[in-house]
Order: C-alpha cells, then sequence, then structure tokens
C-alpha cells in the first residue's frame, strides 16, 4: 500500500516536472523565433510620426443661460465645444454686454485668458 502511494506521488512529480520543463521550453524556442524575425535596431528607420494639420479656427464666446458658451468657428459652421459657470457678478457690465452679443476671439490662447480673467 505505501509502494502504491510513493509510486503514484512519485508519477505525479515526474508529470509536473515534465510540463514545467515543456512549457519553459516552449516559451525560450518562440522568444528565440520572435527576435529571429525581428530586424536590428541599426536598420530600423525610425520616423516621427505627423499628425494632420488642424483647420485653423477662431473662438466665439457667448454668454447663454448665466454661463459662458465657447464655440469654434470653423468655415464650414460653429461648433460648440463647452459651456463654463461663471458668476454673472464676475463679469463688468461693458463686458456682459460684449458677451451677450457674441466675442470672437482669434486664438486659443485668447480664449484662456479671458476664462482665466472670470474663474481666477
Amino acid at each position: 500500500m505505501v509502494k502504491k502511494v510513493l509510486r503514484s506521488l512519485l508519477l505525479g512529480i515526474l508529470v509536473f516536472a515534465l510540463s514545467i520543463a515543456s512549457g519553459c521550453l516552449a516559451f525560450v524556442l518562440t522568444y528565440r523565433y520572435q527576435t529571429k524575425q525581428m530586424p536590428p535596431p541599426s536598420s530600423v528607420n525610425a520616423q516621427p510620426v505627423s499628425l494632420p494639420a488642424l483647420p485653423s479656427c477662431t473662438y466665439l464666446v457667448r454668454l447663454e443661460n448665466g454661463a459662458l458658451s465657447v464655440y469654434a468657428r470653423f468655415p464650414h459652421g460653429d461648433e460648440f465645444l463647452y459651456a463654463l459657470e461663471v458668476p454673472l457678478a464676475d463679469i463688468p457690465p461693458e463686458d456682459r454686454v460684449k458677451l451677450e452679443k457674441g466675442m470672437m476671439l482669434p486664438t486659443k490662447e485668447a480664449l484662456t485668458s479671458l476664462e482665466e480673467d472670470y474663474t481666477g
């Protein structure tokens, strides 16, 4: 009985060891095969990725429903970007009149500056 248990235990250990060894061998062979398929680093001609140019736009900021609505103006039309909640008391009366009509800003920097003026 003890001999049978020992034999089963040894057989189990042997099967486990063989499966681990075959897994390691498969890993090593796959790794070697894949690295042989890759070109050497010196022959790789890396080029920087160039993104397509975005169409130029201006920005329209308008006071709508107690918030500053920001639109991008493209030749094909306006596109809503986002609304910025600003307390009306923080906007001077002369700026409020301009914003109710719609204020055109030529650059993203001008838009950022306007937002910083009213949001702190």
